[in-house]
């Protein structure tokens, strides 16, 4: 634990080009830059949709404390 902690933010595939394995490709290559720069971690939020790929990918589910208040 240094406190380097990445995020991956946001994932998205166009409907047309799903299944094709891109967002594998892309979160692989983000976790080796992850590895590059020291981060000890790598945090995100999956959809319903993703969560089979994070899962094969190594990563865990964690009790989930995300928040956000909407402004109006």
């Amino acid at each position: 634990p240094n406190g380097l902690i990445g995020y991956v933010l946001n994932v998205y595939t166009a409907p047309d080009h799903r299944k094709k394995g891109y967002a594998r490709l892309l979160v692989e290559r983000l976790v080796q830059e992850g590895k590059r720069f020291g981060a000890t971690a790598i945090n995100l939020n999956a959809s319903p949709a993703g969560v089979g790929l994070y899962q094969q990918l190594g990563f865990n589910t964690l009790n989930d404390t995300a928040m956000r208040l909407l402004m109006p």
